[in-house]
Parts: structure tokens; sequence; C-alpha cells
């Protein structure tokens, strides 16, 4: 398995992080695969990518502006909020024209907006059996986040916690379709599986059923 080394790179991803990416991504490491990250702060995440994938092409998204060099022209840097749907076809069309295999939020960490990105993204330009990776949904049990509250039970509904728990819900579409006992029309799960770890969640597309 291939290592992934954040020492070298401006990046404050966690020791949960690297071992979530490390363990799913490293059959892809030798592979053409076409990344986004949504915030990137000062670029050094698009610069590990670049080194990790190293036939990969990897695009970078953030609100503000930021210049990574690259002479070897595979990081492709946008200016804009995660929200945007034109600007997210935008960078498919010039990046990933097959689509995406992998998507990385470490963007607003506000649920609201990380939800629209998610379901644009996930419906229309991640692959099949791609992966999408949600990075700091612990912000839902800090008080001083713009969506976060404290803690005080296990209904905590709020924020980044309660649109990973609408993630589970929507892993669990086949039961709740099922005939005579569910709501209609039957439906299967747009995702196929999702792995939940501090720090960080983990969503897979489906794929399709042969």
């Amino acid at each position: 398995m291939r290592s992934l080394n954040t020492s070298n790179y401006d990046t404050d991803k966690t020791i949960h992080m690297v071992r979530a990416y490390e363990e799913i991504l490293s059959s892809l490491a030798d592979q053409d695969v076409r990344l986004l990250e949504l915030g990137i702060h000062h670029g050094g995440s698009l610069l590990m990518w670049r080194d990790y994938f190293e036939r990969g092409q990897i695009a970078g998204l953030d609100a503000l502006p930021v210049t990574v060099p690259d002479p070897t022209g595979r990081i492709h840097v946008y200016q804009g909020l995660q929200q945007d749907y034109r600007l997210l076809d935008r960078i498919r069309a010039e990046v990933a024209p097959d689509g995406f295999d992998v998507v990385i939020d470490d963007a607003s960490h506000v649920a609201e907006f990380t939800r629209k990105s998610f379901w644009h993204l996930l419906r229309n330009h991640l692959k099949p059996g791609g992966w999408y990776f949600i990075e700091d949904w612990g912000t839902g049990y800090w008080k001083s986040w713009p969506d976060g509250k404290h803690y005080k039970g296990s209904n905590h509904l709020h924020g980044m916690v309660g649109f990973v728990k609408e993630l589970i819900d929507e892993c669990g579409a086949e039961d709740i379709t099922f005939p005579e006992r569910g709501i209609t029309p039957r439906r299967t799960s747009e995702i196929e599986e999702i792995r939940v770890v501090p720090s960080i969640v983990v969503a897979r597309k489906s794929r399709p059923a042969f």
C-alpha cells in the first residue's frame, strides 16, 4: 500500500483522515485519477495529491484566490463557492470530462453548503464507484460553529452531524421504500456504502447492478 506522507506539505489533515485515504485510495495510486478538492487553503493538499497520484489531474476550488506553483501542469485551481453549480459543472468539463474518481470536501463545513455540493457532484460528476470524502463533520458539535450546537444527547442533528445522519438514511433507501412496509416508489440507494470515523466520513457512489 502506498504511503500518504503529509509532513512535507502545508496541510492539516488528521491521522484519521490519512488512514482513511490510504486504505481507500492506495489501489488508485498508479491510475489516471481525476480528483476534486473543495476548500484548499494555501494549496498544500493539492501538491500532496499531485505527488501521490503521479498520473492524476488534480482540481481545487476555494472561496479565496490561491496560487499553487505547479510545473507539471496537472493542478487546476479555481476560485468560487462550493455551492456554485455552474462552476462545478465547468470544472468537471475542463478537468474530468468522464467524471471524477475522487471528491474531497474540506470547504465550509456548514451543512447547507456541504449538502448542495455533495448531491450535485455525486449525481452529476462523480463516477459510479467513485469516492466522496467529507472532512471535519464534527463541527456540528461546536456551539461556536455557524450551524453547530453543544452535544446534549443522542438526538443531536445539528449542522454537519445532521447531514451525516441524512446520508445514513440514504443508505437505508431500500428499506425505507420496501413494498408494503415503506413509502413508494421503491428505489435503491444512491450511496453504495458509507464509512464514518473521527474527522471524516466517506461515501461511495452506487454502481450499476449486473
